[in-house]
């Protein structure tokens, strides 16, 4: 039976979500970095906000973006709304790890982390964004197939849609005499 810390190891084995974490100290930086590999993630990390927006502009791909709420050139609440504006409906999900006082409010869709947190409320919290996160990109490939497949082929007449359409149900002739 496996223990938790072999299963943690092994929870994104299969697809090794990038994790981009901004942190302007480097002894954080190092601990998710560990903590995050030892869930079979893949972490780039960088110190500022202006490092991690050049980053996110120039390679797509990241599951999810954890940033300290106050960093020392810049600010994670500022990422968070210029990676918004920048990559629009692209951008990856944030979490945002808060030494001080949290923003009041936070911004819609963040998770908001305090720190100290312990490595297990890290994993979860790492886990629940990421399966939010597959969630939603798995509902919209299902709802743009659904827009795909309502719509008329190119090689199907119109007619032929109509006459299916049209045709009793055998429900309705059940109940008819001959």
């Amino acid at each position: 039976m496996a223990t938790n810390n072999s299963a943690r190891s092994t929870a994104f084995a299969k697809s090794r979500p990038r994790i981009l974490v901004v942190d302007d100290d480097p002894a954080i930086r190092r601990l998710l970095g560990v903590a995050l590999r030892k869930l079979g993630c893949v972490v780039t990390a960088v110190d500022d906000a202006a490092e991690a927006m050049t980053m996110l502009e120039s390679e797509a791909g990241f599951a999810l973006v954890i940033t300290d709420q106050m960093l020392a050139r810049g600010s994670g609440l500022a990422l968070i709304a210029q990676a918004r504006a920048a990559l629009g409906g692209a951008a990856p999900p944030f979490l945002l790890f808060s030494g001080g006082h949290p923003p009041d409010p936070c911004p819609e869709g963040v998770e908001l982390l305090s720190k100290p947190s312990s490595v297990e409320t890290l994993y979860d919290t790492v886990k629940r964004v990421l399966a939010r996160q597959r969630k939603r990109a798995s509902n919209e490939v299902v709802r743009s197939a659904g827009a795909r497949d309502t719509l008329p082929s190119a090689t199907t007449p119109a007619k032929k849609s109509a006459s299916i359409s049209a045709r009793p149900s055998a429900r309705t002739t059940a109940g008819r005499t001959r």
